[in-house]
């Protein structure tokens, strides 16, 4: 009887262990597809991993010159609270070409330094990529859209976030509390109430971004030092109107300018194709 309950005690031991090593670790995805960057694979769980070890199994070893990679994904999140969920990681890592929809936040980044969140493509989300307590990431060439935040960041300084397309959203992009970051180079288009929305947040760089047809291009409340410089501010109208269209109803529109020019009307060209603002 001794015997027994030892070797029931060892067996439930090393469960107990297998269950602690597989811990934030990801369940094994199957692949559905193939591209240029390699095989896609379909997870059918939520993806967390949470401290540097959770990345041992992946590309790379977390150095600068070899970051960790995790990439080539597609997850439905299924109203989940999320897609993909890293925390407390400060080792170097890159997380691209994954497809993210239907859940609460499709990339979540919490107290995570050195991740670089590149060409991925997440919609029907509350938040499309969130950053909390988050410093010194990178996050480029998503594509970020019908979401209620493209990108949301909370308490997070020094991250840049540079040449994304953020469209259709009610927000592109909200910061809260979050310093010295720089945005620039984004296409924001489409986005409800603002493309950017910046509360209580200080020093952050507003920089060469496109703004088309936003409820407002941005919006600065509470915040000291933000730094706004060439951006642009593109007219909606006419947005979608085929070339050779927007080309006839210019003519149309000089064609009266010289009619009723000559009947000693005063008449301005109509402005049918827009003008840019340059900020």
């Amino acid at each position: 009887m001794a015997r027994k309950r030892s070797i029931l005690i060892a067996l439930m031991v090393i469960f107990l262990m297998a269950g602690l090593v597989m811990a934030g670790r990801r369940t094994a995805p199957t692949r559905v597809g193939f591209d240029e960057s390699g095989p896609i694979y379909m997870q059918e769980a939520p993806l967390w991993l949470s401290g540097n070890d959770a990345l041992s199994g992946y590309p790379g070893n977390g150095s600068a010159q070899d970051p960790f990679w995790i990439g080539n994904l597609t997850i439905d999140g299924w109203q989940g609270n999320y897609c993909i969920f890293l925390e407390n990681i400060d080792a170097y890592f890159i997380l691209s070409n994954c497809t993210l929809f239907n859940v609460s936040s499709g990339i979540a980044l919490k107290n995570v330094t050195h991740g670089l969140v590149m060409n991925n493509t997440i919609q029907n989300a509350t938040r499309g990529i969130s950053l909390g307590t988050s410093f010194l990431n990178n996050i480029s060439l998503n594509d970020l859209s019908l979401n209620h935040q493209g990108i949301s960041s909370f308490l997070s300084y020094n991250n840049t976030i540079f040449h994304n397309l953020i469209y259709g959203n009610e927000e592109g992009i909200y910061l809260s509390q979050s310093h010295n970051n720089t945005i620039s180079d984004n296409n924001l288009s489409d986005n409800t109430f603002t493309g950017i929305t910046l509360m209580s947040a200080d020093d952050n760089r507003i920089l060469s971004n496109t703004f088309q047809c936003n409820g407002e291009p941005w919006s600065d409340s509470d915040g000291e030092g933000n730094i706004f410089a060439r951006n642009t501010v593109e007219s909606c109208n006419n947005i979608g109107l085929p070339a050779p269209l927007m080309i006839l109803l210019t003519l149309m529109g000089i064609t009266a300018t010289v009619l009723l020019a000559r009947k000693g009307l005063v008449f301005s060209v109509p402005q049918f194709m827009g003008k840019n603002q340059e900020n």
